[in-house]
């Protein structure tokens, strides 16, 4: 699939139910998910066709042995995003 084939796919509407499916499925998996070594947090996004997933944030390259490709029907998709500090006072500090 080209570029612009998928750049055109993220922007077709997809189905409030399957958002509201795969939220529901990240709030139920997420504390499991976070457990696994490497994981530093857990989202929402979209596959390259553009349909819901579950985002997994990494601390490192390394591709954590425990992590599945998809849970109860929602694909897992991996981002490296090195380790995630909070900060205080949110984002506008």
């Amino acid at each position: 699939m080209s570029l612009l084939d998928r750049l055109l796919r993220r922007r077709l509407p997809q189905s409030t139910d399957e958002w509201a499916r795969a939220a529901e499925v990240r709030r139920a998996h997420a504390p499991a998910l976070l457990e696994i070594d490497g994981v530093v947090s857990v989202g929402l996004g979209r596959t390259e066709e553009g349909a819901p997933a579950i985002v997994v944030g990494l601390a490192a390259d390394d591709e954590p042995r425990d992590l599945p490709d998809d849970v109860d029907g929602v694909a897992v998709r991996v981002k490296r995003t090195g380790s995630l500090v909070a900060r205080e006072g949110g984002p506008s500090d």
